[in-house]
């Protein structure tokens, strides 16, 4: 059975949080415009959020905390709604939520986790190249096995290796792990702190590791009047 995530955004303002309503383009909801700021199915993604589904022993954020006593009243009002826009269906579980100071303060962006599995022939040489695997076989289940140095051989000779695998391993970044995360749904929320460009910099500095990026981020916030970095906030849960 899979796993989903339903996600909404708040941002605090004059001391009480808003939910934010039907911003972000979804082609596949009335209007075109979701109020999730995030809801793709990723393992990698919820095990770094939650602790959900984590198969890789992947470090979180914080294990699941729970929504926030303030949740925003459009927040409570959808999750006990039941029109088009209630975002609950029961059965939810692991509620919690972060801050952009949660996120962007993470230390383990920069982690790797490592995977083991069965690729052929173009998943191994786009590997080599720098492509990470988005699919692999756990068992051979019939396909031909060889080491990595006949394959390598084969691929230098350019003959075909559809159907030639490899057992391998590879290291997964957590940052890349998480992609769509990390590069559409934490800017979408930076973006309700504010839409400058230099925001989105140095949040990505701190993303990369600089232990120090979030000073001058917060300054420039706080400067310009925009919500700070504990003023917006991903709140969410999961179901089977």
């Amino acid at each position: 059975m899979g796993c989903d995530i339903h996600t909404r955004a708040e941002v605090r303002e004059a001391g009480v949080w808003c939910m934010v309503k039907r911003l972000w383009p979804d082609e596949y909801v009335n209007g075109g415009l979701t109020s999730e700021p995030y809801w793709t199915r990723n393992y990698y993604t919820f095990a770094i959020l939650a602790g959900v589904r984590n198969f890789g022993a992947i470090t979180p954020i914080a294990e699941a905390r729970g929504w926030p006593d303030d949740l925003s009243a459009d927040c409570r009002t959808e999750y006990d709604g039941d029109d088009d826009d209630a975002w609950l269906i029961g059965g939810e579980f692991s509620f919690s939520w972060h801050s952009l100071r949660h996120l962007l303060e993470y230390p383990h962006w920069q982690a790797t986790i490592v995977e083991e599995g069965i690729i052929n022939g173009p998943q191994y040489a786009a590997m080599k190249s720098g492509i990470l695997p988005d699919r692999w076989w756990s068992g051979s289940d019939g396909r031909t096995l060889v080491d990595e140095e006949y394959l390598a051989a084969e691929l230098k000779l350019g003959n075909d290796t559809q159907e030639l695998c490899v057992r391998t391993k590879w290291e997964v970044p957590y940052y890349k792990a998480a992609e769509e995360f990390v590069t559409e749904t934490i800017p979408r929320l930076l973006a309700l702190a504010s839409p400058h460009s230099d925001v989105l910099t140095m949040a990505n500095l701190a993303l990369a590791g600089e232990k120090n990026a979030l000073l001058p981020l917060q300054d420039w916030l706080e400067e310009n009047e925009r919500p700070g970095l504990d003023d917006v906030r991903i709140v969410f849960c999961f179901d089977n």
